[in-house]
């Protein structure tokens, strides 16, 4: 049954009712129990027809018919799991973290109470609370809603004062570089909802090619608001690691204790900061914000060990040749040396002898939408081990990380997309069941 055929059963079925109904039935004086069971029988055919439909697209026998079973199958990267903990950055070995393009040191510990312990980590980080991703750990936690200065010992590096304009649409942010410049206003002029780089809204004001090494100095900086999209909250300073050995002396201090916004602050920049943030289960976090921004992670224990989630994880549709033998590894070297007709790159790092790549090969056959789907994984890093492991829609499966000893495995997933599908078979026939009830 196809849409055309459907739609020429029920163009007929209108036209006999019309010419049965409105003339000649009607005029013969016919029995009313005749034209009753006509008029369900004509009812019970289109009602048929459209259960008939409905299931040579919901479930077509030929898998070059309207789509086959690889065509709502996707691999989904879920996340991580590991055993008790794992190191997320690594400045000095970039190499061994998840992390692999962040400075400073952080690792997440599994238990009870999750926590993400950083030192030296100039990435802001938000945790979800009520459905507010809030910053936890701030360096400056002086308001800067009025603006700030940056010093280097005694020397001013930079003011910057913020007002709303007269209309309150807007917002003025007017920069000094230096003790000896006067202040310019930049052509910048949005509310913050939830943050913006610094060395951007430095590049808005005129004549700042004159300081451009203080402006690269800047780069990494940002002006964020402590709850994302929460206009209301505190605005902060959340400095990169070059910024972090200067002292910040906010406006908002300075209106308070009258001090000059050319004299230098008492308070000093420091040397190092350390951070630990507790994660409840199932809370989701970020870091970074802008371009640097992380996917939306959460942490939860299952079966004695710990699991990285995304909240959105990235999805690849399937190839539908009629035999298929793909990759699967985020390491393009591995890539270049893989004989098979295409695959799935996963590129989520950044060194080539990150410790936690992996490395698969995929075999599976193009079916009808009636035939399910099954995949063999042979995980390459592994392979004498645990040989080629047989996945079904819906299924987990876990890729062991490069390096064995780091306890990591990649949480990968075969969804069948037609299983989050609300209308199945029995829906069809409880349609047809309530439609003939309504007929009859």
């Amino acid at each position: 049954m196809t849409i055309t055929y459907f739609l020429i059963i029920c163009l007929l079925a209108i036209l006999f009712l019309a010419i049965a109904f409105g003339g000649g039935l009607a005029r013969q004086g016919r029995d009313a129990g005749i034209r009753q069971r006509i008029y369900a029988g004509i009812w019970l055919m289109i009602g048929i027809s459209a259960v008939m439909l409905i299931n040579r697209y919901l479930y077509p026998a030929n898998k070059t018919d309207v789509f086959g079973n690889t065509d709502y199958h996707v691999l989904e990267h879920q996340g991580y799991r590991f055993t008790d903990s794992v190191k997320v950055a690594d400045a000095r070995h970039s190499a061994r973290a998840l992390w692999d393009n962040l400075s400073g040191q952080g690792t997440l510990i599994g238990g009870e109470a999750h926590k993400l312990r950083l030192d030296s980590f100039f990435q802001p980080v938000f945790l979800e609370n009520k459905g507010i991703f809030s910053l936890e750990n701030p360096v400056y936690p002086e308001e800067i809603e009025e603006g700030f200065t940056l010093w280097q010992g005694d020397s001013l590096l930079l003011a910057l004062k913020i007002s709303p304009y007269a209309r309150g649409d807007s917002m003025r942010y007017e920069v000094a570089f230096g003790v000896q410049d006067s202040f310019v206003t930049s052509h910048f002029k949005a509310h913050l909802v939830q943050g913006y780089p610094l060395a951007d809204l430095l590049r808005h004001t005129d004549g700042w090619q004159a300081h451009d090494s203080l402006v690269r100095l800047c780069e990494g900086a940002w002006l964020l608001r402590e709850q994302q999209h929460h206009p209301e909250s505190h605005l902060l300073f959340f400095p990169s690691r070059d910024l972090f050995c200067l002292s910040l002396f906010s406006f908002n201090q300075s209106r308070k204790s009258e001090k000059s916004t050319k004299e230098a602050p008492a308070k000093q920049g420091r040397s190092s900061i350390h951070t630990i943030i507790e994660i409840p289960e199932n809370a989701r976090f970020f870091t970074g914000l802008g371009m640097a921004k992380s996917p939306v992670m959460k942490v939860k224990t299952a079966e004695g060990k710990y699991r990285l989630e995304f909240d959105f994880s990235r999805k690849y549709r399937l190839d539908h040749q009629e035999s298929n033998q793909l990759f699967l590894c985020s390491d393009l070297r591995d890539v270049s040396q893989n004989v098979t007709q295409g695959g799935f790159l996963y590129p989520v790092f950044e060194e080539e002898e990150n410790s936690f790549h992996v490395n698969a090969t995929l075999r599976y056959a193009h079916g009808t939408a009636r035939e399910r789907l099954e995949i063999a994984v042979v995980d390459e890093q592994m392979p004498a081990k645990k040989g080629p492991l047989l996945v079904k829609g819906g299924d987990e499966f876990l890729l062991q990380a490069r390096d064995e000893r780091t306890g990591l495995q990649w949480i990968m997933r075969l969804t069948d997309l037609r299983a989050d599908n609300p209308i199945g078979r029995n829906h069809l026939f409880g349609f047809l069941g309530g439609f003939l009830l309504l007929v009859l």
